[in-house]
């Protein structure tokens, strides 16, 4: 063989001369089928829709101020809790104070002694209840 010269290939031979119509194609092997387990059936998707869920929580807030805190529901801030309470000297203390102070001066010493206790009773003063958020004035309970 020369280098040079092309190379030669054998003759190709076509489909149509190897098997002709008469002859039937070569039997092709049988593989033994695998056999898999059965497929568990599952039941059709549904679409489940999700709608957002609210919570109400009831509270129920007292406006009858008393001389102690009480729950309250603060209508500057909105604050729901506990009030703060502070005392203040009544109309009806200052009132005592002198109706003590007078009967004092006509004799009776008792009454000397009861003229301060308007000042120092936190039942005879008037109950201020504020905010403890905002501490704005939320009721107020008169003696």
């Amino acid at each position: 063989m020369d280098p040079n010269s092309p190379q030669q290939y054998p003759p190709q031979h076509t489909a149509s001369q190897q098997y002709s119509p008469q002859q039937p194609y070569p039997p092709q092997q049988q593989y033994p089928q695998q056999q898999y387990p059965p497929q568990q059936q599952y039941p059709p998707q549904q679409q489940v829709m999700y709608s957002p869920t609210t919570t109400v929580q009831v509270t129920t807030v007292s406006n009858n101020f008393g001389h102690h805190p009480t729950q309250i529901l603060c209508p500057h801030c909105q604050y729901q809790g506990t009030s703060l309470v502070s005392h203040e000297v009544s109309m009806l203390g200052i009132l005592l104070f002198f109706l003590f102070f007078i009967l004092g001066c006509t004799g009776i010493i008792i009454f000397w002694c009861l003229c301060f206790l308007p000042f120092i009773l936190d039942d005879l003063k008037d109950s201020v209840h504020t905010c403890p958020q905002c501490r704005k004035q939320v009721g107020k309970k008169s003696t």
